[in-house]
């Protein structure tokens, strides 16, 4: 399949802001890959998704602009300061990629760009390691630039910096995979163009839309990885693949070949999607919400949160909670739960019942005082290496709070009330005092309680308390935030109802004694919508000096020339960075702001959302700028704030 067809979906799609368009132009693109290059539709998939591997694998790109303007150099003949010259007026390296391949005359046509050539392509860049990897990389980038076509070099480039400036994410893709399916169904003998001329009415059509995009969203939530999805839909169908692709620490085959990544899978703990809790501003709230219901008061630790797979040959992997693998970063959590296993089959005492053969955990792992038995603080766990940790290095300990099991013996527990999967968690597994513990829980109702609940958290250097249905309509949903569950901090009773997470857009220098730092930083949430990220404030407190130096220091990696396209502010910041780096902010309260645009045309028709009295809190190197506080978030804590008043 030719990657132009793919490239000028692409086109289609960034001229338009509407997502049912969007979700229209991309099912169309679907439809026929079902139809005429099925086994296609993995790689096609991907590309959309601007991804090459699963989270956990940790495949990158690691591709910079350097890289990519030396690569296009190469490739068209242009000297680097003229492509640099062309970078800094456009402010667009793709631009600057397809009017540098216009300029080209060649003799020869190369070789057409194929689905599967491009894809396999940006694979081996990320593979690429060693001496030469640098130049390898050029080479392969180039070869790619040589043999494109009209805006091919667009999206070639945009891949590689990781970001396609499509107004597309990944739950519109699997919308639109949806509606193609449901349109034309995979696996069906002899094939169907258009089921919809066998349904009578378009309320049949929506209704097998929502129902299919259902189904995919509840198999990429339990098992994402499209390359266990996506041959699972093509070869069994829309109706069966929930049958083949659901929730296991571990993959069905022994061995799983990715044909496209050439990669190997040899048992592979595969991550679910974590559940989400939504913020509530006291206890009136909680009353109000789980009125009649049956709920338990949990302690909120604060540390990092990790969904640990046991597998039943003894392997032991752990993700975070944006699913990637955190197993490197943990080496002696991982030989505490392997000595588990050990434990259990010579039938001595350890965290895991003898009869216990494999199990997805969710927990939080937080910094220990073994020898006082307390909690640390979450900033003695961020001084922990994050890669390449040697077990006998390790300063910090840490210990486990077990607070779900979602997964046991083969069993799924998902779709089990929370009551039922904490019990089996407790009757399947050993506390240990400094390694492994059961996050402490009370149920109750009495509001009374549930302050001094509150006050005992607190006390016990926890972030405040969680809030859970026990009994009715208490599932586990992965990937949702959930009024299932809800958070309550310890500073939530006054101000907002929630921190935010928010990425750092921009910046100031400072002034004073702040000279030579950048004093003041432009931040904002990410706008899924339309792909890009809105400003919600200018933030200049909560750093202490030591900090602000630190902060400068990191933030100048992260600097470009103009104001990446995918901002969307009235501020005019000196320094503008790339989104990378997502920080914790607590704030007074949100208003409607005319220099700033969360959710802008939402709120106010032409004024945004900006924070006030913003502060840092901490920085969040746990999550990534798609884990940051969304602008559907931020336009509802506004209207809860409104509600409240």
């Amino acid at each position: 399949m030719p990657y132009l067809v793919v490239a000028r979906v692409f086109e289609k799609l960034a001229k338009t802001t509407k997502r049912l368009e969007k979700i229209d132009i991309m099912a169309c693109l679907f439809r026929s890959v079902i139809l005429l290059r099925p086994t296609e539709l993995l790689a096609v998939v991907y590309l959309c998704c601007n991804q090459i591997a699963p989270p956990y694998v940790g495949l990158e790109l690691g591709v910079g602009d350097q890289v990519i303007m030396k690569s296009l150099g190469e490739s068209t003949g242009r000297s680097l300061n003229d492509i640099k010259s062309d970078f800094t007026k456009a402010g667009d390296l793709g631009v600057v990629a397809v009017a540098s391949r216009s300029r080209q005359c060649t003799i020869f046509a190369p070789r057409m760009l194929t689905v599967q050539s491009v894809f396999s392509t940006l694979i081996s860049v990320a593979n690429s390691e060693g001496k030469q990897s640098m130049t390898q990389k050029v080479r392969l980038i180039q070869s790619l630039f040589v043999a494109s076509r009209e805006t091919e070099a667009k999206f070639i480039v945009r891949h590689l910096q990781g970001k396609l400036r499509i107004g597309v994410n990944e739950q519109t893709v699997l919308a639109a995979l949806g509606r193609a399916c449901a349109f034309t169904p995979p696996a069906k003998v002899p094939p169907v163009v258009d089921m919809s001329k066998e349904l009578m009415n378009s309320e049949q059509m929506e209704e097998l839309e929502c129902h299919n995009t259902a189904l995919i969203k509840k198999a990429v939530c339990e098992l994402p990885n499209y390359e266990l999805v996506i041959p699972a839909l093509v070869r069994y169908g829309i109706d069966h693949l929930n049958e083949h692709c659901h929730i296991s620490p571990e993959c069905n085959t022994i061995v799983y070949v990715c044909v496209l990544c050439k990669m190997i899978y040899f048992k592979q703990g595969v991550p679910i999607k974590v559940m989400l809790a939504k913020p509530t501003k006291g206890i009136a709230e909680i009353l109000e919400r789980f009125k009649s219901m049956k709920f338990t008061l949990e302690f909120k630790y604060d540390g990092e949160r990790a969904q640990i797979h046991i597998l039943s040959d003894g392997t032991v992997k752990i993700f975070s909670r944006n699913a990637e693998n955190a197993t490197a970063k943990f080496p002696d959590l991982v030989n505490s739960i392997r000595k588990v296993k050990c434990n259990c089959k010579k039938k001595k005492k350890s965290h895991l019942k003898p009869d216990i053969t494999s199990a997805i955990i969710d927990s939080e792992v937080v910094a220990y005082d073994r020898k006082e038995h307390k909690i640390l603080p979450f900033q003695q766990l961020t001084t922990r290496k994050r890669k390449d940790v040697n077990e006998a290095d390790v300063t910090v300990q840490v210990c486990v709070y077990a607070f779900d099991l979602l997964f046991i013996n083969g069993q799924s527990l998902l779709s089990e009330p929370f009551e039922v999967r904490r019990s089996k968690m407790h009757q399947a597994f050993e506390p240990k005092q400094g390694e492994f513990a059961f996050a402490h829980y009370k149920d109750t109702t009495d509001p009374e309680e549930i302050q001094q609940f509150l006050d005992l958290a607190v006390e016990a250097c926890c972030e405040g308390i969680m809030v859970k249905t026990l009994d009715i309509d208490a599932t586990y949903e992965p990937a949702k935030r959930s009024r299932k569950w809800l958070k309550c901090k310890k500073d939530y009773l006054d101000g907002v109802g929630d921190t935010l997470d928010l990425v750092v857009m921009g910046a100031f220098h400072g002034t004073g004694k702040r000279t030579g730092t950048y004093g003041t930083y432009l931040l904002g949430c990410c706008n899924s919508e339309n792909d890009n990220f809105q400003s919600l404030c200018k933030c200049a407190t909560g750093f202490s000096d030591e900090q602000l130096k630190e902060l400068t220091d990191v933030m100048k990696n992260h600097v470009v020339g103009k104001k990446p396209s995918e901002y969307e502010t009235h501020m005019d910041c000196p320094i503008w960075f790339e989104p990378k780096i997502v920080w914790e902010i607590k704030c007074a309260d949100l208003t409607i702001s005319p220099v700033h645009c969360g959710g802008v045309g939402v709120v106010h028709e032409s004024k945004g959302i900006g924070l006030r009295f913003p502060r840092l809190v901490r920085k969040r190197d746990d999550k990534s700028v798609d884990d940051a506080t969304s602008t559907d978030q931020v336009i509802e804590m506004f209207q809860n704030q409104k509600h409240m008043q």
